[in-house]
């Protein structure tokens, strides 16, 4: 018979693994989320005269909150990119006054409506630059 102890570290240990797959499950939903973000957005700006270029955040925007940046004539514009809506809700309780634009993408979503969000998102990233300036 296996005592409370044996039982406490066999069930800690099951809960650490948990963890460590759901954690890493997370990270590449995750990143698959922006790399489809990010190839909307290089669709999107293909037709956009004030968009240059896109590209993933580099570690230090990364850590800024910040996944996407996109070159355009107003200067550099973010995205960040979440699965779910609560990981939106989780990042604006955090960062509650984050440049970057939240853009939820879910695992299901067609290309056409992503490639409409990411258009709709830019547009609104443009206008508030533009604000911004006049104000």
């Amino acid at each position: 018979m296996l005592s409370f102890d044996a039982l406490e570290r066999a069930f800690e240990s099951a809960r650490v693994q948990s963890n460590k797959y759901n954690g890493r499950t997370a990270n590449e939903k995750g990143q698959r989320a922006e790399v489809r973000c990010l190839n909307a957005v290089k669709e999107v700006i293909a037709d956009c005269p004030w968009a240059y270029s896109a590209r993933l955040a580099s570690q230090k925007e990364d850590s800024s909150g910040i996944d996407i940046v996109i070159d355009s004539v107003l200067g550099k514009l973010y995205l960040q990119v979440k699965s779910s809506r609560y990981g939106a809700f989780r990042y604006r309780r955090k960062r509650r006054r984050a440049e970057a634009l939240i853009i939820i993408v879910f695992e299901n979503m067609h290309d056409e409506k992503l490639k409409r969000k990411v258009h709709n998102a830019l547009y609104v990233l443009r206008r508030r630059v533009l604000q911004l300036r006049h104000n």
